[in-house]
């Protein structure tokens, strides 16, 4: 009884401290600046503080610099759309729910050179955070070496290493003047509770020169957040203001770390589809910008226009036994007339080989790209009736089993079933090059050559393909082994790469959908033919002259079962393409 009592006098005293609540619009307008380097979180992305900086500025001289790990329709394409960014550092330009595709607005920002691109890798963002954050100048990475991302000299050097032989890669601290972070619950006092997995966690909030705007669900009296003070991982001191904003990640997911007083809510692809069909036309998107931030004068409007009944939904998307209500009417998965489609017999072989791969070699992890990658590490696991491996996803999910009903990678359903959530730093710096996990990786990629180098960030054209490395490079190149997934074509298998996203160095297989091949030596060589394809019909969907195995194998054709779930994982065939 003692120690409850000393407890409650130590709390007592703290909550003495002033007020930090204000309304989310006089925080922006009291502490955002026109040329300033903002941080803008990183999972959930912080949308509401998003939308209220471009009510701030839109129309006035801002010369802006975001920081963020991915770029895509619904956070920054309206900024560069009115001309606010100067600066855009990022990972990736482009869209990635449910499904990754380049974004028109950023290609043409591109093109034009009205927005300054600074490409990094997902972790190697994260670690530049980490380094502003411990105040050091920069900081070593395993990253990046041997692609094209070493252009990147603004940030990115190599020194001989001090205490070894060879280089060294190392980048350059980054340290903006305010950071934006979305939380669950927060005090007054600015003890904020975040979502689960972390994604960048501390490292951009603690970065910042500024201090951080903390928006959140909802703000709770101090006695309330004393029980979830474990996660409280911010000191209040660095928090500026508390910002109380429901449904302040929308449209991405906010997956509560058990706070009964908020359950959190899943993501909302609709929204998101409909923003990206906004972004093909200049015309249409500042329709939508009109309709979804400028119309409203706050958060509150915009969660009115959003309904009831679509944020009831959303609530209920958090929940892993829920993805059957959501599963389109009349779908009949196990009675399915049609065969498997090539992106299907592509994706089950994928699996096998992953599963294959893995217990030949001991992984003890798999971690997976978006696409039909990660459908395949998901078919994977699940086929296997004790698979001897954990999954894990780049923003800080371990050991989650897969839940069917959604292709998007990082829907909230799964990170509920994981058993621990962490960050980046974690998973992409810590977890993945471990050689007691032995991890290995499962990758797409735009385009391919014969060394296994990927290509996921720039293809020349009319108009080019744009988007980044996000964590690709960064399994590529910390992994212990890598397969490749992708689709096969000449203008994809290609004999030289424009642009070197990834390293092949540790790629030791490609599946598509006519074949296997395996690595010999450095080239990819013909192994096993899937269906009935020919050794003629690949060399003519190959860019490069083919080397191939003496003896083929043949891959058996999907099975009803391996057929019934993969469809049930994308059952809205983003990626599995027409039956």
């Amino acid at each position: 009884m003692r120690a409850r009592g000393f407890e409650r006098s130590v709390l007592s005293r703290d909550r003495r401290e002033s007020s930090k609540v204000l309304s989310l619009r006089v925080a922006v307008a009291r502490f955002v600046r026109p040329g300033a380097c903002l941080y803008l979180g990183g999972y959930p992305f912080p949308h509401a503080a998003c939308n209220e900086v471009f009510r701030l500025f839109v129309g006035r001289k801002s010369g802006l610099t975001a920081v963020v790990t991915s770029a895509n329709s619904c956070n920054l394409a309206p900024w560069v759309h009115a001309g606010l960014l100067k600066r855009l550092v990022s990972s990736f330009n482009g869209d990635g729910m449910p499904y990754p595709s380049p974004n028109p607005v950023f290609t043409r920002a591109r093109a034009e050179g009205s927005v300054e691109f600074e490409d990094w890798t997902m972790l190697t963002t994260v670690l530049r955070l980490w380094a502003g954050a411990f105040r050091v100048p920069f900081v070593p990475i395993g990253s990046i070496a041997g692609s094209s991302l070493e252009g990147n000299r603004s940030g990115f050097k190599r020194v001989a290493n001090p205490f070894g032989r060879g280089s060294v890669g190392v980048a350059g601290a980054c340290e903006p003047d305010l950071a934006f972070v979305q939380g669950v619950v927060a005090d007054p006092m600015g003890r904020v509770v975040l979502p689960i997995p972390y994604g960048v966690g501390i490292y951009g909030a603690l970065a910042s020169r500024g201090g951080v705007i903390a928006t959140v669900e909802k703000i709770l009296p101090a006695s309330a957040v004393d029980a979830y003070r474990h996660h409280v991982v911010l000191p209040p001191e660095i928090v500026l203001a508390v910002c109380e904003v429901p449904f302040g990640a929308h449209p991405t997911a906010l997956v509560s770390p058990g706070v009964a007083e908020e359950p959190g809510y899943g993501e909302d692809p609709d929204f998101v589809l409909e923003a990206r069909r906004a972004c093909r036309d200049p015309q249409s998107h500042e329709a939508w910008i009109r309709r979804w931030i400028t119309e409203c004068a706050d958060s509150r409007t915009y969660v009115r226009r959003l309904g009831n009944r679509r944020l009831r939904a959303l609530r209920r998307r958090t929940d892993p036994s829920t993805w059957r209500e959501e599963r389109p009417s009349g779908l009949k998965h196990l009675s399915h007339p049609a065969g498997p489609s090539p992106a299907e017999r592509m994706i089950v072989t994928a699996a096998r080989e992953i599963s294959r791969t893995a217990k030949a070699n001991g992984h003890r992890a798999i971690l997976a790209g978006v696409g039909a990658a990660h459908l395949a590490a998901f078919l994977a696991y699940r086929t296997k009736r004790n698979p001897g491996y954990r999954l894990m996803v780049e923003i800080g999910a371990y050991g989650f089993y897969p839940v069917e009903g959604e292709a998007f990678i990082f829907h909230a359903r799964n990170f509920n079933t994981a058993l621990l959530n962490t960050d980046i730093a974690t998973i992409l710096g810590m977890c993945l090059p471990h050689p007691r996990i032995r991890s290995l990786g499962a990758l797409g990629a735009a385009q391919v050559d014969r060394q296994g180098n990927l290509n996921s960030t720039l293809i020349p054209g009319t108009p080019p393909f744009i988007l980044g490395s996000g964590g690709a490079n960064d399994v590529a190149s910390l992994a212990d082994r890598v397969i490749v997934v992708a689709e096969q074509t000449r203008e994809r298998l290609v004999r030289r790469l424009p642009y070197v996203t990834c390293p092949g160095k540790r790629v030791a297989k490609l599946v598509t959908q006519l074949g296997v091949f395996e690595k010999r030596g450095r080239d990819l060589v013909l192994a096993a033919l899937i269906g009935k394809a020919t050794v003629a019909e690949v060399q003519a969907a190959c860019g490069w002259r083919l080397r191939r195995e003496k003896h083929l194998r043949r891959i058996p054709p999907p099975t009803r079962a391996e057929l019934a779930l993969l469809r049930d994982f994308d059952p809205g065939r983003y990626f599995l393409g027409r039956v």
